[in-house]
């Protein structure tokens, strides 16, 4: 018993390193290292998040420039989807690359970040304000420009 949660503690340590270097190149894909990350929690019989057994958490993946990237830290209670679009559009990040949701105790998880984006430009939209300027590039790259531009009537 305890070989296998030596086991599985080694294996949940490489998926997190995995999943926190996915944008660095790495042959993995988020949702795949999260639902990884899910199935070696449930063996451990714990949670990623204590005491929040059943929560969408939303992490921001932002770029430091020459830095590098890296997941944002963030307190719980500001990983809901509407704390992360309201930080976003605060300016609370440098440089927005990725938006990833997941639930463990449903087991899964998506890269949300066009679904973001289209809220975020829907939001300035709706109060006639300019997308602010560190969310251009991420707009830019996630956004659903299939939905087609709308055409006025000159008369």
């Amino acid at each position: 018993m305890w070989t296998e949660r030596r086991r599985n503690i080694g294996c949940l340590t490489n998926q997190l390193e995995d999943a926190t270097t996915f944008a660095a190149g790495r042959n993995r894909t988020a949702a795949g290292a999260f639902g990884e990350l899910r199935h070696a929690s449930i063996e451990m019989g714990t949670f990623i998040i204590p005491g929040v057994e059943d929560q969408t958490v939303y992490l921001v993946l932002d770029d430091f420039g020459h830095l590098g990237t890296s997941w944002r830290e963030t307190d719980v209670k500001d990983t809901d989807l509407e704390a992360v679009i309201t930080d976003l559009l605060e300016g609370q990040y440098n440089n927005p690359v990725q938006v990833i949701g997941f639930n463990v105790a449903e087991g899964w998880a998506r890269d949300v970040s066009e679904d973001v984006a289209n809220e975020i430009r829907r939001r300035c939209d709706m109060q006639m304000t300019e997308v602010p300027s560190n969310l251009e590039d991420f707009l830019y790259r996630h956004e659903n420009r299939e939905g087609g531009q709308l055409t006025f009537r000159l008369s």
